[in-house]
C-alpha cells in the first residue's frame, strides 16, 4: 500500500509515488504513460496544418487579405 505524501507540488507527489512503489505497479504506470503519450500524438496528427494559424489575424488584417484575394483573382484575364 502507497503511503499519502503531503506536498502542494504535484511532481513531488508523483517522484514520492514512483520511488516508493513496487515494480508492478511502476510497469504499469510507464504503460498508462506511454498510452497517455501516443493518444496526445495521435490527437495533434488529427489536426489541420493549418489550424495553428487560426486567430492570428486581426480583423482589419483579415479583411485586407480577403479583399486582396477577391480583386486578384475574381476576375477572369481578358475579359
Amino acid at each position: 500500500m502507497l503511503q499519502t505524501f503531503n506536498s502542494n507540488n504535484l511532481r513531488e507527489q508523483i517522484i514520492y509515488e514512483v520511488n516508493n512503489s513496487n515494480p508492478e505497479i511502476l510497469e504499469l504506470f510507464y504503460n498508462y504513460i506511454e498510452v497517455l503519450k501516443k493518444s496526445l500524438q495521435k490527437e495533434n496528427k488529427d489536426e489541420h496544418r493549418l489550424s495553428k494559424f487560426a486567430g492570428i489575424l486581426t480583423q482589419q488584417e483579415g479583411q485586407e487579405m480577403i479583399d486582396c484575394i477577391n480583386n486578384e483573382f475574381n476576375n477572369i484575364e481578358g475579359e
